[in-house]
């Protein structure tokens, strides 16, 4: 009996993960702003302004290349950082009255591994609901750091922040099955994919304070690729 329980808790946690691995596929082939892109793009043609509309479709080509990585779900800080980069310097072109970004990561770290698109999401969400409904110009921050054995990463925005209800609402939610399944692969679907790859202990932590910040806080295990592959061993244990 034990025997077979567990092997359905290991088959149900295989069939969520390709789960999960589809939706992130649905969410790369369907972005938002993909089509708003585009847009800006034609704009820009028709404004003559042709070198920054190549720059754009220069960069979205870029996303696009790394986004995809030829099927992947696990690739490079050094990959998902340019991935990040390239999303919000689309982004400043759409918006760029709205917000400045900085991004810091050692180089040193480039080599270890994460989930890809682990980090757009919440970029987008500091994007729509921090920076442009946001009376002025704002900063968002990528800070990586590693402590101990672990990766920390922090995207903070000084945009509009949270009140402490939002706040609490939006933490309860996190770890809701309800709000996993949704369409949109956002917060709650990054952190229930964290905690298959890795396990429970690493989560998203979301820190906020209304008209102040929004700070978000996610930890992952230190795993150095070998010849580019990452291979999940808590099952192999």
């Amino acid at each position: 009996n034990k025997t077979n329980s567990l092997l359905d808790s290991i088959y149900e946690e295989q069939a969520e993960k390709a789960e999960y691995q589809f939706k992130l596929l649905q969410s790369q082939i369907k972005p938002h702003f993909l089509y708003n892109t585009l847009e800006m793009i034609k704009s820009m043609i028709d404004l003559g302004i042709n070198a920054s509309a190549s720059q754009a479709l220069t960069t979205l080509s870029s996303f696009y290349r790394l986004s995809l990585s030829r099927g992947a779900d696990i690739i490079s800080i050094k990959d998902e950082m340019e991935i990040s980069e390239n999303y919000l310097a689309l982004e400043k072109m759409r918006h760029p009255e709205y917000f400045d970004y900085s991004i810091e990561c050692p180089p040193e770290l480039y080599c270890y591994l994460i989930p890809k698109l682990t980090l757009q999401p919440i970029l987008e969400n500091s994007v729509i609901h921090g920076m442009t409904s946001y009376c002025n110009k704002g900063l968002i921050e990528i800070k990586v750091s590693e402590k101990c054995e672990c990766l920390e990463f922090i995207i903070e925005d000084n945009g509009q922040g949270m009140t402490e209800s939002q706040l609490k609402n939006l933490g309860s939610n996190l770890d809701n099955k309800q709000m996993v399944q949704l369409d949109s692969f956002g917060l709650s679907n990054i952190n229930r994919r964290l905690k298959l790859i890795y396990g429970s202990q690493y989560n998203i932590k979301i820190q906020s304070q209304q008209g102040q910040f929004t700070r978000v806080i996610l930890t992952i295990p230190r795993i150095e690729s070998h010849g580019g592959r990452y291979e999940d061993n808590r099952n192999n244990r």
